[in-house]
């Protein structure tokens, strides 16, 4: 099974300190056609029932993924259905060989299961912090849609946006959609967009 990204959106490549003015440039690392382009990151993939079809791969290519992170990067992996999941409670982790290997086994522990329950995951997400106490500047969002009512997945972006700007208004949020129907696209289209993030759909 071979999945292409349909639509991509280019990124900033760097970011300047504000006491050295040296630019950081990112590993050559991508999530589904999306360059991840920050030092501290967070996935948070759709581990529901309707992934099933879908979920081996996008498993082996997080991992992939993961493997490519340097070690002055931070991340952490959550997974979410009704219920959340996370790689590091609580925390982003200094990607050290270690911990890309804990990762890649907490994934491989996890079976896509029950509905799909966002929010929560989100909230985690967000709320994660680095030793320093720094929020991930980076989100990942992939889902393959939402076991929501149209008014409810219409609400979404709002309730996304308020978490963000309270507990962590300088993250971007990638959104990324697997056969995503053309209303959750819209949904997944404008997380991205309000925060300044992009949106890519994948398709088989």
């Amino acid at each position: 099974m071979s999945l292409t990204p349909i639509a991509r959106s280019a990124s900033a490549d760097a970011k300047s300190s504000p006491v050295t003015r040296s630019r950081y440039t990112a590993p050559q690392v991508e999530f589904f056609g999306s360059r991840l382009d920050q030092r501290k990151v967070c996935f948070v993939v759709d581990a529901s029932g309707s992934m099933l079809g879908l979920f081996s791969a996008v498993r082996a290519h997080l991992a992939d993924c993961i493997q490519g992170l340097q070690p002055d990067q931070y991340f952490s992996v959550i997974f979410f259905n009704n219920n959340v999941y996370e790689s590091s409670p609580g925390a982003i982790v200094r990607a050290t060989q270690a911990a890309k290997t804990a990762a890649a086994s907490f994934a491989k522990s996890i079976e896509p299961a029950g509905p799909t329950n966002p929010l929560a995951a989100i909230e985690r997400a967000m709320r994660a912090r680095d030793a320093s106490g720094d929020a991930p500047a980076l989100i990942y969002f992939l889902t393959d849609g939402f076991d929501l009512t149209p008014r409810a997945a219409d609400d979404l972006p709002a309730a996304v946006e308020a978490l963000r700007k309270q507990l962590a208004p300088g993250v971007k949020i990638n959104t990324i959609g697997f056969w995503t129907e053309p209303h959750d696209c819209d949904v997944l289209r404008k997380i991205a967009r309000q925060s300044g993030g992009q949106f890519v759909s994948v398709t088989k």
